[in-house]
């Protein structure tokens, strides 16, 4: 199989770059093409320690929290992967939570934020700080992210009417991490449907970017997807990224992540599997240089040449230079029940 290199536009003064992400080809894209290093860390299993899936993972304080699970449970390890404690519990009393939807570190004060109904703050040992609701509503952001001593919460709020349509608008709210006063706000969109969509920020080289899929109307979604970065209390486009050549099953962007050097897209592609009654998504992964805004597609994922050769999806961990990705040996789950976490570093 080829391998086929796919180019942004290159930037003019009256357009933005676009990404066209061309599926009709498999495309191979090694690790090895964008990272420097792969550390391969065995999660410790005991009774108190079983993971289910991961679903962030942050570094503070040479230890690993990692979100798992489907009540989002926050374990605490080692970087050799010993178990270490459990962070805070599932509940509804102090320092307990009934779900999360992102962890992210604080580097300036050595804190881990727990993004659940406001954000629950414990200290760089595990240790519950304090409770602070950021939103009147008690409503819990949709994406965090921690930025010169400001912690930045995009939102997607809806309101329901008797018809059944949802209002729905987007804002970027930005809060003081000293007293967590609220500083500024954004707003971005509005729209009327009942759609739900992930939403994402991250940073790179000082800038913050957020991503969100958003229908252009009410009555059809885009295809077209937009990345914006924040200037001057504004969200300016800054990219747009499309799956083109996807046939009658369908290709769409999933999320679109920055990092100090790399943009790397997740898009999924619906295939048909004979097992199941409708298509499946399987997903693959875009990456890009920021100085050239050059990529290439890494058809179901980037091939781990660093140890497995399998197909991997990762992660960037915010405000590091680092990613992660995991495997699971489903045929061997008695003797290795816990993920295999690898975490690697970019390439400069």
């Amino acid at each position: 199989m080829a391998v086929v290199l796919f180019s942004s536009c290159q930037k003019r003064s009256s357009e933005m770059p676009a990404i066209l992400i061309d599926i009709s080809h498999e495309s191979k894209a090694y690790l090895s093409e964008i990272a420097e290093s792969v550390d391969m860390v065995r999660l410790e299993t005991t009774e108190n320690s079983l993971i289910q899936e991961i679903r962030n993972v942050e570094i503070l304080n040479n230890h690993y929290f990692i979100r798992h699970g489907v009540y989002s449970e926050i374990l605490m390890f080692d970087l050799n992967g010993q178990f270490v404690k459990k962070v805070g519990a599932i509940g509804r009393g102090p320092g307990e939570y009934s779900g999360t939807s992102q962890i992210l570190v604080d580097n300036e004060s050595g804190r881990l934020l727990l993004n659940s109904y406001g954000i629950m703050i414990f200290d760089h040992n595990g240790v519950f700080v304090e409770h602070i609701v950021l939103d009147k509503n008690g409503s819990s952001a949709n994406s965090m992210l921690i930025h010169n001593k400001h912690l930045y919460c995009f939102y997607n709020a809806g309101e329901w009417f008797y018809s059944g349509e949802r209002e729905s608008s987007t804002f970027l709210a930005a809060y003081n991490t000293t007293d967590w006063k609220l500083t500024d706000s954004i707003f971005f969109k509005s729209y009327i449907g009942n759609y739900l969509f992930p939403a994402y920020l991250t940073q790179s080289n000082q800038n913050i970017y957020l991503y969100s899929k958003i229908p252009e109307s009410p009555e059809t979604k885009s295809d077209v997807d937009t990345l914006y970065v924040v200037k001057d209390k504004r969200a300016v486009p800054y990219l747009t990224a499309q799956v083109v050549g996807k046939g009658e099953n369908g290709g769409y962007v999933d999320r679109v992540v920055m990092t100090d050097n790399y943009g790397i897209i997740t898009h999924s592609i619906s295939v048909k599997d004979d097992k199941e009654p409708w298509p499946i998504s399987v997903l693959s992964q875009y990456y890009f240089n920021l100085r050239t805004m050059r990529g290439k597609n890494a058809t179901n994922g980037f091939i781990d040449d660093f140890y497995s050769g399998n197909n991997v999806i990762i992660t960037p961990i915010p405000n590091t230079n680092k990613f992660y990705y995991y495997i699971t040996d489903y045929s061997n789950l008695e003797a290795v029940p816990n993920p295999i976490l690898y975490v690697g570093t970019f390439k400069k």
